[in-house]
């Protein structure tokens, strides 16, 4: 598995973080604000799902909770459909339809989704590489607070003066 694939992986980890720390009692008043269209129930059951946490593992199931949440413009929904099409969980793998998922949670504000949007162009590996896009989402992701993000940019950093010299 590539660097770029276990960031991905970590971000998602780590966004599901707040699941893995979910009271299951309240699972059924999350089903029912989910069913009534609220994004981040819709959200929390996408995160419940991947992990597993008070329901039975289903990547299809929590593929389906974060589009609709996505519909909506939730960056966290956005940003677990772009790890589930990278890693083809639940749906067919499409790492194109991965990409669009991840810029469009950067561009609502996910700092882990700019982060990783970032690396996506430093890599080249799923973008073509863009420096300037690179250093723009990694900057981002740093002052949004994603530390993975920052110790990255300085490595970015310092790769690119020993190219300059």
């Amino acid at each position: 598995m590539n660097k770029l694939i276990l960031a991905f992986a970590a971000g998602l980890i780590a966004f599901s973080a707040e699941a893995a720390d979910f009271d299951c009692s309240n699972l059924p008043q999350v089903r029912q604000l989910a069913d009534y269209g609220n994004a981040e129930a819709q959200t929390g059951l996408a995160s419940l799902y991947l992990m597993g946490k008070c329901v039975v593992q289903d990547y299809s199931e929590s593929a389906r909770w974060a589009r609709k949440a996505a519909a909506g413009g939730d960056a966290g929904a956005e940003f677990i459909l772009s790890g589930l099409y990278l890693e083809g969980l639940g749906v067919q793998k499409d790492t194109d339809e991965a990409v669009r998922w991840l810029r469009k949670s950067a561009e609502h504000g996910n700092a882990m989704a700019q982060g990783q949007l970032g690396m996506v162009y430093v890599t080249g590996k799923f973008a073509q590489t863009d420096y300037d896009e690179a250093m723009k989402w990694l900057q981002l992701a740093c002052s949004n607070g994603d530390r993975r993000s920052c110790d990255f940019l300085d490595q970015v950093r310092v790769e690119m003066q020993k190219m300059l010299r």
